[in-house]
């Protein structure tokens, strides 16, 4: 019986139909494999495969063998004008059981340390592809798990004003998202990258700010991640003399420092 793939089962049979040139109605189908979904993005997995045969033509009945030919239904006994009700019916009728349901399945528990390593798997794959190969080192606090990138490619991993990793970033926050159970911060981090960029987003915030206060004008800052927004919200909570707010649509999302008194 001749086989087909696709990325999944159905794919699979409408590739054996054209194939055949038949229709659903004219074969009959064999699931061989459902196949495997692939991990995020679709990276991995495999093909579904199907065995796609066409149905024979029905054999004409005369060209049978006697004893595959069909037989008349025997006449029913009649007794005083009853029909003879056969023994096996006599004994007393019982209500149709009813089916048991399945047993409820358990619900999938999330490990989320199987989780968190097959991320570190998922970033050292897309690094590899874009030909900056990396080891990784996790660690967690409290809610917040790090993951510490040691390249002798640092500067291609951090890109231009920290692109390249804040969008490396995004995509694990997204896949823990997806997969694993809670909230958890994904944080990467190639050297004492992010150390250095918050020192220097809180010496920013502390310079537009005097600008502000001397001038009176707001101050827009170029876009940034939510978490560097935060540190500049944080860096100015506490001064008696503007305000912060965040505008824009991710991922072009800002802060405006002004003034208080205007």
């Amino acid at each position: 019986m001749p086989t087909f793939e696709g990325s999944t089962v159905q794919k699979a049979i409408k590739k054996g139909l054209k194939a055949l040139n038949l229709t659903e109605v004219e074969v009959t189908v064999k699931v061989v494999s459902e196949g495997k979904r692939g991990g995020f993005l679709g990276l991995g997995g495999d093909p579904a495969v199907v065995q796609v045969e066409k149905i024979p033509e029905p054999v004409p009945e005369a060209e049978l063998e006697p004893d595959r030919q069909a037989q008349p239904l025997p006449t029913p006994a009649v007794q005083d004008g009853d029909d003879v009700i056969p023994k096996t019916q006599l004994t007393e009728s019982k209500k149709p059981e009813t089916a048991e349901k399945p047993a409820a399945q358990p619900a999938t528990v999330v490990d989320n340390d199987e989780v968190l390593k097959d991320l570190g798997v998922y970033i050292t794959s897309i690094c590899a592809t874009l030909k900056t190969p990396v080891l990784i080192k996790l660690s967690r606090q409290q809610n917040e798990v790090v993951y510490q990138l040691d390249t002798n490619k640092e500067g291609l991993v951090i890109g231009k004003h920290g692109r390249t990793i804040n969008s490396l970033q995004y995509l694990a926050q997204t896949y823990f998202n997806h997969y694993g159970k809670g909230k958890f911060r994904i944080t990467l981090n190639v050297g004492n990258y992010r150390q250095r960029r918050e020192e220097t987003l809180k010496h920013l915030a502390d310079k537009a700010a005097r600008e502000v206060i001397a001038s009176g004008k707001p101050y827009l800052l170029d876009d940034m991640p939510s978490f560097e927004r935060k540190v500049i919200h944080q860096q100015l909570a506490d001064n008696t003399h503007v305000d912060t707010i965040s505008e824009g649509k991710e991922p072009h999302r800002y802060v405006i420092i002004k003034s208080k008194f205007n």
